[in-house]
């Protein structure tokens, strides 16, 4: 389990390199490669130690349309890990 504080030190500075993917280490031994999406609810969210993610399969689609609706919201309480990919 990760807090808010970890998880946004370690994302932030990449937030606007929309091509750095992360692998998102969860605590039920199952992973998710992927971008963290900054947008408009990102400070409530991350308040709530929840983060948008938007999956590498769905990247190419979400770098035309910023469609919220390909994101993922995932709770820092699953997360166990994060890594640049």
């Amino acid at each position: 389990m990760m807090k808010s504080e970890n998880i946004a030190n370690l994302i932030e500075q990449w937030f606007y390199s929309a091509d750095r993917l992360f692998k998102i280490d969860l605590t039920t031994n199952s992973y998710v490669i992927g971008a963290f999406i900054k947008a408009d609810d990102y400070d409530e969210l991350k308040s709530k130690n929840i983060w948008r993610v938007i999956k590498s399969s769905d990247l190419i689609k979400w770098k035309s349309s910023h469609n919220l609706e390909l994101t993922e919201l995932i709770n820092g309480d699953l997360i166990n890990d994060i890594s640049f990919v």
